[in-house]
């Protein structure tokens, strides 16, 4: 069941009669209330961020006095949460905002959390595209079922991903030193065996371009290791294809076809 988590100024009197309206209605909806209960813990702050980890989304209700709010809608964005907006949208939201779902919050507070659950009616429990998948398998198995979904998910949560998997593998993941940048994302390290791994997490309709595998290569020589693995989430041009072809002995690309094959144990980098 998908979780919600409010996150609201205690004292707002409003904003905890719609949090309440959203507790005793969700369930009908097939989603659970995360409840709002910061006497329980020592630390309040922690607490909550941990609710908002555990929640599937977050309801931000924005107030006339709302602090708290406004890092705690910060925290969930940064981690790709699904999130709705309650606030006085007299101006509108700022313009990096004005994708999110919102109401206004000068509305009645049955209006608001009525149609709260309303956009909730329309995100059935069976899952949504902010949350994140547990696995690399996982996440190519939503890439497959419901590509526009994958596509949402975050660069960062897919290398995490990917560097688990590897790992899993059997394989030792060193993260590249970002003051060099020598273009690439990790190196793995098998036995005798090491490689370059750099990762291109494409639009669902984009290509890697000949350019790409040119860096990697260069990266190659750069570090002195005599192999990498290009791996993308969509696919490679005719010309990065055949440059690549050149260079066989060192450089590979994967697609997400090759990373089911890898989890398949049926081809390794």
């Amino acid at each position: 069941m998908k979780t919600i988590f409010c996150s609201c100024d205690p004292f707002d009197r409003k904003a905890r009669d719609i949090a309440e309206g959203i507790r005793l209605n969700s369930h009908y909806f097939g989603w659970a209330f995360i409840p709002y209960s910061p006497q329980s813990v020592p630390s309040i702050s922690e607490s909550i961020f941990e609710h908002i980890k555990q929640a599937s989304l977050v309801l931000a209700i924005f107030g006339e006095r709302s602090p708290n709010v406004l890092l705690e809608l910060g925290y969930a964005l940064g981690l790709g949460k699904q999130v709705i907006i309650v606030a006085d949208l007299t101006s509108g939201l700022p313009f990096d905002l004005a994708a999110i779902q919102a109401v206004d919050y000068r509305m009645p507070v049955e209006d608001i959390w009525t149609k709260v659950l309303k956009f909730l009616e329309k995100s059935p429990a069976e899952g949504r595209a902010s949350d994140v998948p547990p696995d690399l398998r996982s996440m190519l198995q939503l890439k497959v079922a419901f590509p526009e979904r994958f596509d949402q998910l975050t660069y960062e949560a897919f290398e995490n991903a990917l560097k688990r998997a590897f790992a899993e593998k059997g394989y030792e993941v060193e993260i590249a030193d970002l003051e060099s940048d020598y273009g690439y994302d990790f190196t793995i390290k098998r036995a005798r065996e090491t490689a370059l791994v750099q990762i291109k997490k494409n639009s669902l309709n984009g290509k890697v371009s000949i350019a790409a595998v040119q860096q990697l290569l260069g990266a190659i020589h750069a570090s002195e290791v005599p192999k990498a693995l290009l791996i993308t989430t969509s696919e490679f041009t005719d010309a990065a294809r055949g440059y690549a072809s050149r260079h066989s002995s060192e450089l590979v690309l994967w697609t997400a076809q090759d990373l089911v094959k890898f989890l398949n144990d049926q081809i390794r980098p």
